[in-house]
């Protein structure tokens, strides 16, 4: 599952492709509550919430009482299949994270290897 910051990330992600922009705190404050949330989830959270401001006259105009709404109608696969998702966890942990940096290794060119070859 996404950590709390890389929740913030993918709900503003989300919601500018809908050409909408909210204060980070609004952001934080809906990180805060979605910690079962997949990105998916959070991609759903981010379209219901501008479909449900649209709804209402409000285009591109969504506040953190829409996303509060959308947040209770969602429940996330975690809570739906929670042994399902210990299982992913299980096996997942075997493998770096997708949001951790990368340790430069040391690399050799292919034509110092070759050279080498030929002692």
């Amino acid at each position: 599952m996404p950590t709390e910051p890389e929740r913030v990330q993918i709900l503003g992600i989300h919601l500018q492709r809908f050409g909408i922009h909210l204060e980070s705190e609004y952001l934080e404050a809906i990180a805060a509550n979605t910690a079962k949330f997949s990105g998916a989830e959070l991609e759903t959270l981010a379209s219901e919430a501008a479909l449900l401001a649209f709804d209402e006259g409000r285009p591109q105009q969504v506040t953190l009482a829409d996303l509060e709404a959308c947040c209770q109608t969602i429940t996330p696969l975690a809570i739906q299949d929670a042994a399902a998702v210990e299982r992913m966890q299980f096996w997942a942990s075997t493998a770096r994270r997708a949001s951790s940096p990368v340790v430069a290794a040391k690399t050799q060119s292919l034509r110092a290897a070759k050279f080498r070859n030929m002692n």
